[in-house]
């Protein structure tokens, strides 16, 4: 039985005709007569009584009809309140951003939009168990570098570069390094977010890339870990631009090689489909893109 077949069988009856009610749906007598009869044949019900002249109820018709109505009109309801929600930015919009990238740049953005839209409350997630889109029901999800998932819809929204800093009073006492060899000798302090490669650092040239694999003193989880102990004067190691740029400017730290080995990095946001977006999803990512930085 189909959603459809309770409207036509209601028009039916409402008219009064299975011409008038063909004319109506726009739809042959022959087609309507036809899709009646199946109703009837799926409920096992004998629903009208049909004459030459006229159609009548039986009585399981009638209380099939009754029943037709409400059902219809829940579902009518139904569709006219999610498409008020649809065409509304409200509800629980859950945004995963990786932490360090939070406390930069997201302290100014997401009250800005929370200001602009009252009838969005916000869900903000800075854990590894945000990256599962589906499986955590996030919303959006801010992604540096490629992502991994091709399932999911990916905008590139800005692009950041890393390069190597150290603080002044480390360089002061064991010395700048002058190439990418040198740092082999220099306490280093890597980035680990996983297993793999952690130790391979990257000095990319023109026309080729070198590769150096650093003996570090210290391998830390944490970007805001890492740049907190370059600054305590503790080693060199590799850091986004955009969370040392306060230090930078206060003479705390340094970039070395005069930023010749900078990296790029394009920073995207996730979203699980390109199909029926939320008004909420939409305007969030509108946002971004209006108040985001394209550089960091």
């Amino acid at each position: 039985m189909q959603l459809e077949d309770l409207r036509l069988f209601v028009t039916v009856v409402d008219s009064g005709s299975f011409t008038k009610a063909a004319e109506q749906e726009d739809l042959p007598t022959s087609t309507l007569s036809r899709r009646l009869r199946k109703l009837e044949d799926d409920l096992s019900v004998r629903l009208l009584n049909r004459t030459t002249r006229s159609l009548q109820l039986t009585e399981l018709g009638e209380q099939f009809y009754q029943r037709s109505l409400q059902i219809l009109e829940e579902v009518d309801n139904t569709r006219a309140m999610l498409q008020k929600e649809q065409d509304k930015p409200s509800g629980r919009l859950r945004i995963y951003a990786p932490a360090e990238f939070t406390r930069v740049h997201f302290l100014e953005i997401v009250p800005a939009f929370a200001q602009a839209y009252p009838a969005i409350t916000l869900e903000l997630f800075t854990s590894d168990g945000g990256h599962d889109l589906v499986h955590h029901r996030v919303d959006v999800l801010i992604h540096i570098e490629e992502p991994d998932d091709s399932s999911y819809i990916a905008k590139k929204i800005a692009t950041t570069t890393t390069n190597y800093y150290a603080s002044v009073d480390y360089l002061a006492e064991r010395g700048e390094p002058e190439t990418p060899e040198d740092l082999l000798t220099h306490e280093c302090i890597v980035e680990a977010f996983t297993h793999k490669n952690y130790k391979r650092w990257i000095f990319p040239e023109e026309h080729h890339q070198q590769e150096i694999i650093v003996n570090p003193r210290y391998v830390i989880d944490s970007t805001y870990m890492c740049q907190r102990m370059v600054e305590m004067g503790l080693g060199i190691s590799m850091l986004p631009d955009y969370i040392c740029q306060e230090d930078l400017k206060a003479g705390r730290l340094k970039k070395l090689f005069n930023g010749r080995y900078e990296i790029p990095h394009n920073i995207y946001v996730q979203y699980p489909s390109r199909r029926y977006i939320p008004s909420k999803v939409r305007v969030f990512l509108q946002f971004l893109e209006e108040n985001f930085p394209k550089r960091l």
